[in-house]
């Protein structure tokens, strides 16, 4: 009896052991790029409270004091000191 119960966690346990190891191993192979926004690069306030991806690739960061928009090219801020930040037709 003990031995089938040997068995059968051994049969078990090898799957989930390769299985790890193949994810481990993918994980460390291409490390991602961040990087850090803060008010010193521009943006509107240090705590970002959402974010949204726009289909052109520019990343929408909402934060306490405004959103901002972090483009491939360039960045633009959106507060309450911004005169843009009123809707017009």
């Amino acid at each position: 009896m003990n031995k089938k119960i040997i068995l059968h966690s051994i049969r078990l346990l090898i799957p989930i052991f390769l299985l790890s190891s193949l994810l481990s191993s993918s994980a460390r192979a291409d490390a991602p790029a961040f990087q850090t926004y803060t008010q010193r690069d521009g943006l509107a306030a240090d705590y970002v409270t959402g974010i949204a991806f726009a289909p052109d690739g520019a990343a929408w960061l909402g934060t306490t004091r405004g959103a901002c928009a972090v483009a491939r090219y360039q960045d633009f801020v959106y507060n309450t000191r911004s005169r843009m930040n009123e809707v017009t037709q």
